[in-house]
């Protein structure tokens, strides 16, 4: 499974790989230089994530969280959308649990994972079967080179001997990607470039540096 982010490296990306699974700005990105994900995956409630769908594809399967905002259905009407059911603490879980005391014999997955639709594309693809996991375009740190709606203040943090200006929101992105990397070593993971996020997952399975959680304490 290969989780392309909005991120640099996304131009690493290598089709022949794996299936590709896009977030965010990935998917017109990547369509635009001719390569169509297998999926598009969203774990976030808020409406302007519409506009990261400006040429939705026949082709892709479009993975929403159950609570994506209704902008998002709309503009992807008439396109292949499968539900998923997001373990955010946002009432999902009462609802789920509603549902199947009404549905007789039907299962409602809860997909765990952190913070971001980055950290959750594991979780979700550990469910349809994937356990190997490439990530393109989700560096952490060197902005976006496909489109992108969110920016944060940066801080300075020192990973794997180094000095990275990382995002706010990335900081929390990458202690969940720490934990990922530390409990689950039954994945295996290929993190593409030269970044923040490859810098976290060589310091944690390596053993080297300093441990994220501590790090990203420190600047909270």
């Amino acid at each position: 499974m290969i989780i392309c982010g909005s991120g640099p490296s996304i131009d690493l990306v290598d089709p022949a790989e794996g299936d590709v699974f896009a977030l965010g700005g990935a998917h017109d990105y990547l369509i635009s230089r001719g390569i169509v994900p297998v999926g598009w995956i969203n774990a976030d409630p808020l409406p302007w994530v519409a506009q990261y769908i400006q040429n939705p594809h026949p082709d892709v399967t479009y993975l929403l969280a159950s609570h994506s905002h209704r902008f998002l259905f709309e503009a992807l009407e008439g396109h292949r959308v499968v539900l998923w059911h997001n373990n955010c603490g946002a009432g999902t879980e009462r609802v789920v649990a509603e549902t199947r005391n009404h549905m007789t014999g039907a299962v409602r997955l809860m997909v765990s994972g952190g913070p971001t639709g980055a950290t959750r594309a594991p979780f979700l693809g550990d469910a349809m079967g994937y356990r190997k996991f490439i990530l393109c375009g989700i560096d952490g740190n060197g902005g976006h080179k496909a489109q992108g709606l969110r920016t944060r203040e940066s801080v300075s943090l020192t990973v794997d001997g180094r000095e990275w200006e990382v995002p706010l929101n990335f900081v929390k992105q990458a202690m969940a990607f720490e934990t990922i990397a530390r409990e689950f070593p039954e994945w295996s993971f290929e993190v593409k470039g030269d970044s923040f996020t490859s810098a976290v997952f060589r310091a944690t399975r390596e053993g080297a540096g300093q441990r994220r959680g501590e790090c990203a304490a420190g600047v909270a």
